[in-house]
């Protein structure tokens, strides 16, 4: 992303420490590696735990994953203490949520690796902001399946594995730092002094073939690039880019599948990963804690029906009000705006609410913009794009889209820098289109 964004990302990012990989060898892709812990028996753990509630089962899957997880926290720049708080409330999480636990969907460190994926997300935003409640979220929840959702969790875990051992080196080396040290391409191709396009050319490569080995899309995520992709997936996407995604996957099954394939490579990666020694009393706290109630949620807006049904659940705690009742401002003829505040306000966050038949303006990008369909349909290039479709456009793209001529449409907008209008127009306002 250009510099904009970057700056913005580094404001979202905590200060890594230096990571030496010289010689890096990756854990559980080479033949002298240690084998995996054996998941039918962590499968067990979950269910005695679910099943009998038991601390001793918990103790012992607290042990088997908790040096794997705050290894992957720090990896993602956290430090000591705060990777441990991280691992708490995922811990936590597990022993809460492991009644809706499915090995028939994942494997249990796909599973472990969301959780703690999630809690992590969560944890740089409560730091940002300490308003947000704890019900609010920009991720789906490991336990929010939909019927036309379902896959064999098992086999595609295992089909990702064995790709993931048949990967040359150098691609394995660059999908793991893009996985677990909260990395953009530009910033890995500094640490191991490569030019960006190979960098890009090798994460691309690796997906490809993986791709081919499991035998069904890994990367078919509506036009996202195989950058943003990795980010969200890894979640080292900033939040008013992943809140985009995570709209888009909340409305689209096929989006929801690649997602868990993603989540599958992550589980595969944290199985590979070198562990972090956790303090000795990590343990005992929590299971002090285990009998804990749930935090108390503050009551959410009250939603009208026509609001729950259009917006989706990960951009219902950005609105303040039904959709009717919102601020809506003209920004254009037939266009109004309503924006709306996330932990980096350099973004701009927005709805877009265009009349029935109305054209957005003739515009390019100084950065990268995100636009889902929420309701209606617009058109662009020739292309509908309905409820549930992302577009992703870059600073090359020139485009005018057209609301449907009937329904018109409401549409999530995420941008990292202002857009550019084109011809007459931009001439005379460009130099006022300063956010």
């Amino acid at each position: 992303m250009p510099g904009y964004a970057e700056s913005n990302a580094d404001r979202f990012r905590q200060t890594r420490k230096p990571v030496h990989l010289a010689p890096i060898m990756m854990r559980g892709l080479s033949s002298q590696s240690r084998p995996r812990p054996d998941d039918v028996h962590l499968v067990a753990l979950i269910t005695a735990i679910a099943a009998e509630r038991s601390r001793a089962a918990f103790a012992e899957l607290f042990r088997a994953f908790a040096p794997r997880l705050k290894a992957y926290v720090m990896r993602a720049g956290a430090d000591g203490r705060m990777a441990e708080d991280v691992v708490q409330e995922a811990m936590i999480a597990v022993w809460r949520k492991a009644d809706s636990f499915n090995p028939e969907k994942a494997s249990v460190s796909t599973w472990i690796f969301t959780i703690v994926r999630n809690k992590r997300i969560d944890y740089l935003r409560r730091e940002a902001r300490p308003d947000l409640k704890p019900s609010d979220f920009l991720h789906l929840e490991n336990d929010q399946t939909h019927a036309d959702d379902e896959i064999d969790g098992q086999q595609t875990g295992d089909s990702i594995q064995e790709a993931l051992a048949g990967l040359p080196l150098e691609q394995a080396q660059v999908l793991e730092l893009a996985y677990f040290e909260d990395k953009s391409h530009r910033e890995i191709a500094e640490q191991l002094n490569l030019p960006l396009g190979t960098v890009k050319s090798r994460i691309r490569l690796a997906l490809a073939r993986m791709k081919v080995d499991i035998g069904y899309g890994i990367m078919n995520l509506n036009r996202l690039s195989d950058e943003v992709l990795v980010d969200y997936a890894s979640g080292a996407a900033p939040e008013p880019v992943a809140l985009a995604i995570a709209t888009h996957m909340s409305l689209n099954a096929e989006a929801r599948r690649d997602y868990e394939q993603m989540n599958h490579l992550g589980g595969a990666l944290l199985m590979s990963i070198d562990e972090e020694a956790v303090s000795d009393h990590l343990l005992d706290d929590l299971l002090a804690r285990l009998d804990e109630p749930e935090a108390a949620q503050s009551p959410s807006p009250a939603f009208d029906a026509q609001t729950k049904a259009i917006v989706p659940q990960p951009l219902l705690p950005y609105l303040r009000a039904s959709l009717d009742d919102l601020p809506w401002q003209k920004v254009y003829n037939g266009v109004e705006e309503y924006r709306f505040e996330t932990t980096l306000p350099g973004y701009k966050s927005a709805l877009l609410r265009i009349a029935p038949g109305k054209p957005m303006p003739l515009h390019s990008h100084r950065g990268p913009e995100y636009t889902v369909v929420l309701d209606g349909a617009y058109y662009d290039q020739g292309v509908r794009l309905g409820r549930g479709d992302l577009c992703e456009a870059d600073g090359h793209d020139q485009h005018r889209p057209i609301a449907d001529d009937k329904d018109g449409c409401l549409c999530l907008i995420v941008l990292d820098a202002p857009i550019r209008l084109s011809g007459l127009l931009g001439i005379v306002l460009n130099p006022f289109l300063k956010n």
